[in-house]
């Protein structure tokens, strides 16, 4: 190797640290092994970083990546094995697209070089098996970019920009090939320009025309609403929410809380009660979310139609929802913008409008009546959980009742309960930014590892962590627990035992009423009629389990499990009705 020849890996790991890459999460193959020889080497130099972390599944890997990048805000490094890998990350990179966080997967590809003797060349048998004619095809609907590296005086711009494309808006996954060949490469070094000149685009601030005439609306407005789902991605844009929502004295509404987004304690919240806000307002504000409301069936809280006078106005980064090709929800005004920004500048608008001090009268109307009806629902779900209190098995609204005496105010809580989300979000209090994290895609098993990988970023602040026991399966436990066990990541996770697909028996029940599931009481294909025991499967992976079967047990058992998973990962399984 001349003087100024250097391995193209070992560029690649100076690139990575130069944007700011703490993590790299990896599940190997032949393929990545010479980033492997560039990491060992640069341990051997006594430089650390970036921390590699094993994944013995591709999906806990990109779920740990997203865990971290949802609470740092900085994307990592997924690695992965070929086409194999690649498939095994797919179902995870839904829900990183699903929830707009940044990530970049990079993922090798079988050498094409089949001459032996050359660097990178085919060895052995799978390299041929592994040779699929476009790799790129697995992922073109889950990532927002994606690259061939074909050759080595591409690698690091092409992953600058990877990082740039994730991180620009609305954020997401990037998915980057790189043959073994081209890894394998010596080449001279030649320094791409600072990383600081490929930043993501500023963010759309939103059209000063649209956002007068969106002020006008809500300031005139008798019966107004805000409907948000992600408004607290970045913590400081709660901050505008509760100013515009005080201002006025406006109603929030979260039809599927994904972050902390308004203090559920304050008086004009009110939960996701969307049925009995929507049909009544006269302008709706829907701000980042995607879906505001559902169809009108069956006493759903979430069911609503909106008058058809009510004037709806939609700010979003992304409102025209491009990657859900039938959205389908109506909106008059729409606005391409930055939420925190474009709300800031609504609360500008209406402080300077001449027409805000003749208001007073209403919003102060408005305001007692919305404290009214906060009070009274928070007494109506205390009372529930009270009436179930000592029933057996436990009943969620009273495990949730615990649990949110159980947590402290900056605990953050990390949500993959799938149907019993929404009784989690009525009874666990919200109140500061950046404390609650809710999975607003649809894959199965994110909530061990999403947790783990917050847990990574939160350092000592570990998080709770509630998950169906059916997504529990999903998260491939034994790889999960065994990475929370190998490198000591803390965090308290709870089981929720319900033997069965509860999202399952329930569409079956909507969808067929009077069918003959119901009729015979024979679900097919839906509960786990010999569950495993749970908090076994920790103990087997070297992490504390508990379980809790009586409900006078689950204060006393939350409140050791969540201590002990301050320094330790912890697991609790709470025995529910059965599906």
């Amino acid at each position: 190797m001349g003087l100024k020849e250097v391995e193209v890996t070992d560029l690649f790991i100076e690139t990575l640290r130069g944007l700011g890459v703490d993590y790299l999460f990896i599940n190997p193959g032949t393929d990545t092994l010479p980033i492997q020889e560039a990491l060992s080497k640069l341990r051997a130099m006594g430089v650390e970083e970036p921390r590699v972390i094993l994944c013995p599944h591709e999906g806990i890997a990109v779920a740990m990546a997203e865990g971290y990048a949802m609470v740092k805000g900085r994307p990592q490094l997924v690695l992965v094995h070929v086409d194999v890998g690649t498939l095994n990350a797919g179902s995870a990179l839904h829900n990183v697209l699903r929830d707009r966080v940044p990530l970049v997967l990079c993922a090798g590809v079988t050498p094409s070089i089949l001459e032996g003797g050359v660097r990178g060349s085919r060895e052995i048998h799978v390299h041929w098996m592994q040779d699929v004619p476009d790799q790129s095809l697995i992922l073109r609907d889950y990532v927002k970019w994606f690259y061939l590296v074909r050759n080595a005086e591409h690698l690091q711009y092409a992953l600058a920009r990877a990082f740039q494309v994730a991180c620009s808006v609305p954020e997401g996954p990037s998915y980057l090939m790189l043959p073994r060949e081209v890894l394998m490469e010596r080449r001279e070094r030649v320094g791409i320009p600072p990383i600081s000149r490929y930043p993501p685009p500023s963010p759309p601030q939103g059209d000063p025309k649209a956002l007068h005439e969106a002020a006008s609306a809500i300031l005139e407005a008798m019966e107004p609403v805000i409907i948000t789902s992600y408004f607290g991605r970045r913590g400081s844009s709660i901050s505008p929410l509760v100013e515009l929502s005080e201002l006025l004295s406006i109603p929030v509404l979260e039809p599927k809380r994904c972050r902390a987004n308004f203090p559920t304690t304050h008086p004009n919240y009110q939960g996701r009660r969307i049925g009995e806000f929507v049909e009544g307002a006269d302008l709706i504000l829907l701000v980042d979310v995607d879906v505001p409301w559902l169809p009108k069936r069956g006493g759903n809280p979430l069911g609503a139609e909106p008058g058809e006078d009510a004037r709806i106005i939609h700010i979003d980064i992304d409102p025209l929802k491009e990657r859900i090709p039938l959205w389908g929800f109506r909106v008059d005004m729409s606005i391409i913008a930055d939420a925190g920004v474009a709300i800031s500048k609504l609360i500008a608008l209406l402080k300077e409008s001449p027409n805000l001090n003749s208001m007073r009268e209403i919003i102060s109307n408005r305001a007692a009546r919305l404290r009214e009806k906060h009070e009274l629902w928070r007494e109506r779900l205390a009372e529930e959980a009270e009436m179930k209190r000592n029933i057996k098995p436990v009943e969620p609204q009273w495990l949730f009742h615990v649990l949110n005496r159980v947590k402290e105010e900056d605990t953050v809580i990390i949500d993959d309960s799938v149907t019993n989300s929404g009784i989690l979000q009525d009874y666990i209090d919200i109140t500061r930014p950046e404390t609650f994290y809710g999975l607003n895609g649809s894959n199965m098993g994110w909530g061990l590892p999403a947790a783990l990988g917050a847990s990574l970023a939160l350092k000592d602040k570990p998080p709770i962590a509630i998950t169906g026991d059916g997504s529990f399966i999903f998260s491939n436990p034994v790889a999960g627990l065994w990475v929370a066990r190998n490198y000591g990541i803390p965090l308290t996770l709870i089981v929720l035992n319900n033997r069965g697909y509860a999202a399952v028996k329930q569409g079956l029940l909507s969808s067929y009423p009077e069918g003959w599931s119901k009729a015979t009481g024979r679900f097919i294909a839906v509960d786990f009629q010999t569950p495993p025991r749970y908090e076994a499967i920790a103990e087997a992976c070297g992490c504390r389990g508990y379980s809790v079967e009586e409900p006078e047990d689950l204060e006393e058992t939350l409140n050791e499990a969540y201590n002990r998973g301050k320094v330790e990962p912890v697991l609790v399984e709470v025995e529910l009705k059965s599906i």
